[in-house]
């Protein structure tokens, strides 16, 4: 066996487990959200979500986010 491979044994594999609700869950079903999440201003959580994917859409390089850095920017100004 070299040093990549995973040792041979009979215990099950470990699995992740979680008492979180998949994200988005509480909006898809209709529920309050708790805290401050409940205090967003309409539409805010929707325009977040979008600046996140154009950000994911475009990345760059370490040191290097010129649209990145623009783009948080003009959104604080």
């Amino acid at each position: 066996m070299s040093h990549l491979e995973a040792p041979e044994t009979d215990a099950p594999a470990p699995t992740a487990t979680t008492d979180v609700a998949p994200a988005g869950a509480a909006a898809a079903s209709g529920a309050a959200l708790p805290g401050a999440a409940a205090d967003f201003p309409a539409g805010l959580c929707e325009e977040l979500i979008a600046f996140r994917r154009d950000l994911h859409a475009h990345p760059e390089l370490g040191n290097q986010e010129v649209r990145t850095t623009g783009a948080i920017k003009a959104r604080l100004e």
